[in-house]
């Protein structure tokens, strides 16, 4: 099973007043090539016994995200999963503009 974090480019002008939102949509990003690489390692896996021997594993579908939330360890370590991308890097003009104190007004 996978749960696929937020595969959608992260258009800054939509986040205008909710850093919050953007925070944790940069944390879930997913990028095409990382999404693509995900599943196509699970289709390949020869083995995805869990540690009570059932087929069955859970795995989340993000990117290699400098904000990430959720734990790629098992992706990584079952799956072979390596994300080549962080939305930190893909999105930096909007993690300036947004998540800094660039043209604040008034006191901290």
């Amino acid at each position: 099973m996978i749960r696929i974090g937020a595969p959608r480019e992260l258009e800054t002008n939509e986040y205008k007043g909710q850093p919050a939102a953007f925070k944790r949509d940069l944390g879930a990003y997913i990028s095409r090539r990382d999404i693509t690489q995900l599943f196509q390692k699970g289709m390949e896996a020869e083995d995805i016994d869990n540690k009570y021997g059932i087929p069955w594993q859970v795995v989340y579908g993000i990117s290699d995200n400098t904000r990430a939330f959720w734990s790629l360890a098992n992706a990584r370590e079952v799956l072979g999963y390596a994300p080549e991308d962080d939305s930190e890097l893909k999105f930096a003009d909007g993690v300036r503009e947004l998540l800094s104190d660039r043209g604040r007004v008034g006191p901290l």
